[in-house]
């Protein structure tokens, strides 16, 4: 849905719906909520992201390359991952933070499916593949869920989301060992 302000959603039973785009304007936060006049529509549960470990099995669900609802298999590779990835469509990079990498295939298309637990729970948003070759030869990324709640809380409260500005880049982790020597508990 990226950089539009109504959508045409379609339903499974081919009931269609304008939808009103609510997008996180910030490149960091690929993400949008997209409000819909309807009732008795079925929604999946979010997981708890303490719950997810790394090895366990994952779906991805997606429209790749415009297949309407395909699923790939796989597991959570790792989770917190930062990292830059080159995003082909502005052929350029974005810095992520946070992200949980799969090995389940995570195409163009896939972006903005979810990443579902074997229990059907949302565990994520499918949304970028570190890729060579522009195809799944390479490793999925997803938001987690809670960043996901906590962006989309905001946007359905006030239609805009405001991140809080440091003006510092966060490289890596401290080591114990480093955080003994500066004292730091």
């Amino acid at each position: 849905v990226g950089g539009q302000k109504e959508v045409t959603v379609v339903t499974r039973d081919g009931r269609e719906y304008t939808g009103t785009v609510y997008a996180a304007n910030d490149p960091q936060i690929d993400l949008a909520v997209v409000k819909i006049e309807a009732s008795g529509l079925e929604t999946l549960p979010l997981g708890e992201m303490r719950n997810v470990k790394a090895g366990q099995f994952v779906l991805a669900v997606g429209s790749p390359f415009g297949l309407q609802s395909s699923v790939t298999i796989g597991h959570v590779s790792a989770l917190n991952r930062p990292g830059q990835v080159f995003d082909p469509r502005t052929r350029g990079f974005r810095n992520y933070t946070g992200m949980i990498q799969t090995d389940a295939a995570i195409n163009p298309g896939n972006s903005g499916g979810p990443l579902l637990n074997i229990d059907g729970e949302v565990i994520g948003v499918n949304s970028t593949i570190n890729t060579l070759t522009g195809g799944s030869a390479g490793i999925g990324f997803a938001i987690p869920a809670n960043t996901v709640k906590i962006v989309a809380d905001e946007l359905i409260a006030t239609k805009k989301f405001d991140r809080g500005f440091l003006g510092i880049e966060f490289d890596q982790d401290l080591k114990p060992y480093q955080l003994k020597e500066m004292g730091i508990p």
